[in-house]
């Protein structure tokens, strides 16, 4: 393989990664979305939602804001918030 052919590879790589990462920030701003809805449907403020987390009011707003990952185990304290309120 050619010089010209391991740079066309390698650019392609680049391009790619960061197609990846493009995709992942849309997803965490889409679930920080998700959440925040959440939140306002189990009529809860961010600082609350935070208590029952276990977190800090500033981490439930960056994850709103799709700065910081919304995990599985964040995803299931909010399903099990929704069956203390009674909501389904």
């Amino acid at each position: 393989m050619g010089d010209f052919e391991l740079r066309g590879t390698a650019t392609h790589t680049l391009k790619l990664q960061a197609m990846a990462r493009a995709q992942q920030r849309h997803q965490q701003r889409l679930d920080g979305e998700r959440l925040r809805t959440r939140r306002t449907q189990l009529g809860l403020t961010q600082a609350g939602l935070a208590e029952h987390l276990g977190v800090h009011a500033n981490t439930v707003a960056r994850m709103e804001r799709g700065e910081l990952r919304v995990t599985p185990r964040t995803w299931r304290q909010v399903s099990g918030l929704a069956v203390i309120t009674g909501e389904r």
